[in-house]
């Protein structure tokens, strides 16, 4: 997959549950000028989960909106407290998505 080119960081960290995706999100990203602070696939979860990721965002102080585009969330209580531990922290927007 072709990487745009100068890719501009940001306050937007990306989780998807395919890498399929990962190209259109950067070329949509780079055409409309939005920083991405974390862009990353999970696949099938194995040893870093989506509640891990969103944990590390939810606290980094570059992110300021997470976007998911996720078929499941394996563990929807743990993931609930992700939002808390950031009081004022990143806002998250979700898309359920299915294959």
């Amino acid at each position: 997959m072709p990487i745009p080119q100068s890719l501009l960081r940001g306050s937007v960290g990306v989780v998807l549950q395919s890498g399929a995706p990962a190209g259109s999100v950067l070329g949509f990203a780079q055409a409309r000028n939005v920083g991405i602070s974390l862009l990353t696939s999970m696949g099938n979860e194995a040893v870093v989960t989506v509640t891990d990721v969103v944990d590390h965002l939810v606290i980094d102080p570059a992110t300021k909106v997470i976007a998911l585009s996720l078929e499941t969330i394996r563990d929807p209580a743990e993931f609930a407290r992700s939002r808390s531990r950031r009081p004022g922290g990143a806002r998250l927007w979700c898309l359920a998505g299915r294959t």
